[in-house]
């Protein structure tokens, strides 16, 4: 479907490599604020920030592309397997309070 509508100007093997790409960097971020105990605003400001810049510098033919790939992250293999890794983790550091951890 990618295909047709962007005319191949979206080839399928970067685009998986691209989304793979970025589910890796934002479970490795999740983890990281699991056990620094960063608060989630913070994670949501940057993701945000970073996609109000570069909305504009992006052409309006792969927009919508944009969107239905963060949709792909929401499937029903990647949701159980990102919440297992999040349940695993909090349930490693347990004994301690994340808040009083953190260092800011």
């Amino acid at each position: 479907m990618v295909d047709t509508v962007s005319a191949g100007g979206a080839p399928q093997e970067p685009r998986v490599i691209v989304i793979g790409v970025g589910v890796g960097f934002f479970v490795a971020a999740a983890v990281l604020r699991i056990v620094l105990g960063v608060p989630i605003a913070y994670l949501f400001a940057a993701g945000y920030g970073t996609v109000l810049l570069l909305a504009p510098l992006t052409p309006l033919d792969f927009m919508a592309i944009a969107f239905d790939a963060g949709g792909v992250t929401t499937g029903p293999l990647t949701v159980p397997v990102i919440m297992a890794l999040g349940v695993g983790v909090s349930a490693v550091l347990a004994g301690r309070s994340a808040p009083s951890s953190a260092s800011w």
